[in-house]
């Protein structure tokens, strides 16, 4: 279930854009829960939502520095401005919109965001099962930095705890996960280009400073992997 807040000063057209914003939505097997807002000074800063449509021209604050303001305690949240002020969208990358769709282009402008929205979603939120003799492990795939094999044994190290497999080969995981998002760099590493920061001198390093390297026969391909992601998360 997502809680979805949308937020626009023009209370005709904030109803018009909650009603096709439902229907893609629906339209998907999807309800979400809907806040809408003409006044963007009432959006709750402790509440989460994990998506925001926010107008950007707003007589008491733009949707800029709301957006600014809110992913300061929430810097998952999805931001989708919407919006008849094309001058200021430049103004707007600062909070790494998810996109931008025109006011007058509402009627086909939010299918197709919408859409990639919900396959972002969807990614981000899967959950793989692992079974071994101590039973089922439950594991996000978001979490996962990367997975390693050593010797017969593989570790799943996530952003909370490493979990330890000798049932499961590394090429097994890599299956299960099934996401473009993971990468085989070398036969000993998978690793979630989410959580990288750097790839040079054949090693890529992550977020916490880990230092994994890759092998020069999967480097040109880990490299063209990596931008792919990098393309898809602009």
């Amino acid at each position: 279930m997502y809680n979805i807040a949308i937020i626009d000063d023009e209370t005709e057209i904030l109803e018009i854009i909650y009603n096709k914003i439902k229907h893609i939505f629906n339209n998907e097997g999807i309800t979400p829960i809907f806040t809408c807002l003409n006044n963007p000074q009432q959006l709750e800063m402790n509440k989460y939502y994990d998506i925001l449509f926010l107008d950007i021209d707003m007589p008491s604050i733009d949707g800029i520095n709301l957006a600014q303001t809110y992913l300061q305690k929430h810097n998952n949240t999805i931001i989708i401005f919407i919006t008849n002020k094309y001058d200021l969208v430049f103004n707007a990358f600062s909070v790494h919109p998810f996109d931008f769709v025109k006011k007058e282009n509402l009627e086909t402008g939010l299918i197709q965001p919408i859409k990639h929205l919900i396959s972002k979603l969807n990614r981000d939120n899967r959950v793989i099962s692992l079974q071994d003799k101590n039973g089922l492990t439950t594991i996000k795939c978001k979490k996962i930095l990367y997975c390693e094999s050593y010797g017969h044994i593989c570790y799943i190290h996530t952003t909370d705890r490493v979990i330890k497999t000798n049932k499961y080969k590394l090429s097994n995981i890599e299956s299960i996960i099934n996401c473009e998002d993971f990468y085989m760099i070398n036969q000993s590493y998978l690793v979630h280009w989410k959580y990288v920061i750097n790839i040079e001198n054949k090693s890529t390093t992550l977020e916490d400073g880990t230092v994994l390297p890759i092998s020069k026969r999967r480097f040109k391909d880990s490299l063209a992997s990596y931008k792919k992601y990098t393309f898809r998360n602009i």
